[in-house]
């Protein structure tokens, strides 16, 4: 079972190939008709929706959002919360360890952390 095959060809890929057939090869110089209804719009605005996009998209990646779960959350369930995260960031170093010691250093430290973390979550 170690030998790839398709459709029974055993790597006679060109079996029912035509000697005299050749490739399609596409018009690559097409160009595209201007569109009838365009608008033009000044390039301040441009820049400014592309600023305010980019601000957006810093405050998700960087996590500066500050959250204080005490507006929406009692007590008793933020406490539960911390206490299943550090469940959570225990058991992720426990698989970690392991995948570190078993690839040593062929893995990135994101990919071993994804890795513990999807092994954590199916335990």
């Amino acid at each position: 079972m170690s030998e790839v095959q398709f459709n029974g060809l055993k790597g006679n890929f060109n079996f029912y190939r035509k000697e005299d057939s050749k490739p399609v090869v596409e018009e690559q110089n097409q160009q595209l008709a201007p569109a009838a209804d365009k608008k033009e719009v000044p390039a301040d605005k441009v820049l400014d929706a592309m600023e305010f996009l980019g601000q957006q998209n810093l405050a998700y990646v960087s996590g500066k959002i500050n959250v204080d779960p005490a507006k929406y959350l009692d007590e008793a369930r933020i406490s539960s919360i911390q206490d299943s995260m550090a469940a959570f960031e225990k058991g992720v170093e426990k698989y970690a360890g392991a995948i570190k010691a078993e690839f040593g250093n062929v893995l990135s430290d994101d990919t071993v952390l994804a890795l513990a973390a999807n092994s954590f979550a199916l335990e």
